[in-house]
């Protein structure tokens, strides 16, 4: 018999999370409607921020299914054993726990909101299935955080996941780097492809705009797009009395923070603005989207976002190919949104930027976060052993 997956939590906190409980009920005996309870009020905590909302709901979410699903208990049952179970689970889920591609939780059919037969608690971004380590330890982190709650709430008398051994779990890394970003002869493609697109259909100057942002701005896509958090509008666009320009924007923690705007950056929202018929530039008291809807008042959204992001990088994808450049296409081909934002912080380390600038631009909690970016070191390494050779060279030797 195929697993039936329902989502148990919304996009944010709401009275959803009851219902859900009743149809899971009827398809699972475990399912615990004070196992439910108990997961809103803890991420009703986290509410203020939507990424860390959505990481502590998939956590979460993923950990329930796997309770009822596969082992028949109650979360606030679970052991020590059963949390190292988990963890060998979550590393290699079976097959039918992913989706091939993100989804909607819930769908409205006929005015009614159903659960969305096609989501799954995993999402296959690529040939690869297994979990990285810096997952496993994410993961580990937010269901600490949950069973701490729930013994400070006295539900269990003891953390679980505290009495595990995580170094036997987690494979440790000599370093922590970033791959996923975009190499500059991928970006300047992307770049190309986009602007040319320009030329035949003028809406892809939003996707131009959104690009900008993205690699000037270093921004997180829910710093971009609107969410229950925020709806970004032009105004965030200021210049102080010094005459510099900024972008006010509420990131990761519900931190507030401003970024530095670059002259290009400037260039491509007036080029943008244009677009859309606004002035050059906007003034304080401009509230107008700064996505807006294509049709309709209100902002785009994060998913709609991230549609024309692929978009972009489909277009991007056949410049490549055009260029005979098979392996950079492919590798674009499997980016995602946060990739550009990974791409925009390592470009600005390599262009020496004080590294405590883009701390702050970047909206990095320590200097240590913004530190993972340098490559020099690794590039010094790899310059060091590129010439060594299988025959070290004798005297008077001319190899073989």
């Amino acid at each position: 018999m195929a697993t039936v997956f329902i989502p148990i939590f919304g996009q944010h906190v709401s009275a959803r999370q009851s219902e859900t409980a009743k149809v899971r009920k009827s398809l699972h005996p475990y399912c615990s409607d004070d196992d439910v309870k108990q997961a809103v009020s803890f991420l009703f905590e986290y509410s203020g921020s939507q990424d860390t909302y959505n990481t502590y709901r998939r956590e979460l979410e993923r950990l329930y299914q796997w309770s009822w699903l596969v082992r028949n208990l109650s979360v606030v049952t679970i052991t020590r054993q059963d949390i190292v179970d988990y963890t060998l689970f979550f590393k290699d889920p079976p097959a039918d726990w992913f989706s091939v591609k993100r989804t909607r939780r819930f769908l409205t059919v006929g005015g009614e909101l159903r659960s969305n037969s096609e989501w799954r608690p995993f999402v296959k971004t690529d040939k690869l299935v297994h979990q990285s380590p810096a997952s496993l330890k994410s993961m580990l982190a937010v269901l600490s955080t949950f069973y701490e709650y729930l013994l400070q709430e006295s539900i269990v008398q003891r953390n679980p996941v505290k009495l595990i051994r995580k170094h036997q779990l987690i494979q440790k890394q000599q370093e922590t780097i970033i791959h996923r970003q975009l190499n500059t002869t991928q970006w300047v493609a992307l770049l190309q492809a986009v602007k040319l697109k320009t030329l035949e259909d003028d809406s892809y100057e939003r996707h131009l705009f959104i690009l900008s942002c993205f690699f000037l701005l270093g921004l997180r896509i829910s710093e971009l797009a609107s969410s229950t958090m925020q709806s970004p509008t032009m105004s965030q666009f200021y210049q102080d009395h010094s005459r510099c320009w900024w972008f006010q924007t509420v990131g990761k923690g519900n931190k507030s923070r401003e970024v530095a705007v670059p002259d290009d950056c400037l260039t491509a929202l007036v080029r943008y603005r244009r677009f859309l018929g606004l002035t050059d530039l906007p003034m304080f008291n401009d509230h107008s989207p700064l996505l807006p809807k294509d049709r309709g008042r209100g902002s785009l959204g994060i998913r709609r976002v991230r549609t024309l992001v692929k978009d972009a990088f489909s277009a991007g994808v056949d410049h490549l190919n055009q260029q005979g450049k098979d392996r950079d296409a492919l590798m674009l081909k499997s980016a995602t949104a946060h990739w550009l934002r990974h791409t925009a912080i390592a470009h600005d380390v390599s262009q020496n930027r004080p590294l405590t600038d883009i701390r702050d631009d970047a909206g990095h909690q320590s200097i240590n976060t913004t530190n993972i970016y340098l490559q020099s070191s690794r590039k010094e390494r790899y310059l060091s052993a590129k010439k060594k050779q299988l025959k070290p060279q004798q005297e008077g030797d001319d190899g073989w």
